[in-house]
């Protein structure tokens, strides 16, 4: 392969990229120094990113807020009770009240 006498050689390249949690579709990470090679030697620009975040088949977002629905059983819903529900980290144990006659 040859540069053509610009110092600059077609190819490609692997960059290893940290996601940062809480980031939404349409952000952009910005990578210095791992994008174009500018000419005779330069500095390389940077590499821009722009993230599409897939939707999850259990949580849904609204923002920075993640939410889960959670079936309950009526006797759950009058006498109380818990249930497993899923979270980011696992599952965990959800404490259902008995509301009070008003």
């Amino acid at each position: 392969m040859s540069c053509g006498g610009l110092g600059i050689v077609e190819g490609s390249r692997e960059v290893e990229v940290t996601i940062p949690a809480g980031v939404d579709s349409g952000d952009t990470i910005r990578v210095p120094e791992a994008g174009n090679s500018g000419p005779r030697g330069s500095q390389p620009g940077w590499l821009y990113i722009k993230l599409k975040v897939a939707e999850d088949p259990v949580f849904a977002r609204d923002g920075a807020d993640v939410y889960v629905d959670s079936n309950i059983s009526f006797t759950q819903a009058i006498l109380g009770g818990k249930v497993e529900v899923p979270t980011l980290t696992g599952k965990t144990e959800v404490k259902v009240r008995v509301l009070s006659s008003f």
